[in-house]
């Protein structure tokens, strides 16, 4: 327990240095020796937690969205599908909102994803669990008479948490990150309130 929670750490402080380095520099140009020296740790002790460099970008994106998803579904057993929705959601600005250089190294991931098989295909297969669990939240809503039964379930999911990370990351992308949280969250409420049944909007 005290070896894994030791682990835990380290790897928590490989991702801080990682992203203030990355925000600071760019991918490209962010080494594993800055990285390591960043977080007060060994090179070796990054070799020792992940193979490279892109190994490490890439489990601390697939973190982040795995803990959403994991959020979304604990979520909808204590409310309702929308609120579920929300929360999920609000959870992502808040890291965005604790940790500006996360939202700068995301929109990076995306723009290497363009031209990276590798990251493309890791990206994907993590957005896929966000998108999976969203679309089991809507249909529990649509079964449960919280939602508008023509819904497409996957297509909401994709509409809400693609629609809202692209709303969020073109703010930062402009350098108006002051901006970033406000529209999001605009573009969260209203994306969920056009989940709800046809008469709820009346």
């Amino acid at each position: 327990m005290v070896r894994h929670e030791k682990a835990e750490t380290r790897r928590a402080q490989l991702f801080r240095a990682a992203l203030e380095v990355c925000s600071e520099k760019g991918f490209h140009e962010t080494t594993v020796d800055e990285i390591a020296a960043r977080a007060g740790l060994s090179k070796g002790s990054l070799y020792y937690h992940f193979r490279s460099k892109e190994e490490l970008f890439l489990s601390m994106l697939e973190g982040m969205v795995d803990e959403f998803a994991l959020v979304l579904e604990k979520a909808t057993e204590l409310e309702t599908s929308a609120e579920a929705l929300r929360h999920a959601t609000e959870l992502m600005i808040a890291q965005v909102e604790s940790s500006p250089d996360a939202g700068l190294a995301m929109a990076e991931f995306y723009l290497l994803s363009l031209r990276r098989p590798e990251f493309r295909k890791r990206i994907k297969a993590h957005y896929d669990v966000l998108i999976a669990a969203g679309a089991r939240v809507i249909r529990r809503g649509i079964d449960r008479g919280e939602l508008d039964p023509s819904l497409d379930p996957d297509l909401a999911a994709r509409m809400l948490f693609l629609g809202a990370d692209g709303v969020g990351l073109m703010h930062i992308a402009l350098n108006e990150p002051e901006r970033a949280s406000r529209a999001t969250r605009a573009f969260v409420g209203r994306m969920v309130d056009s989940f709800s049944k046809r008469e709820d909007r009346r």
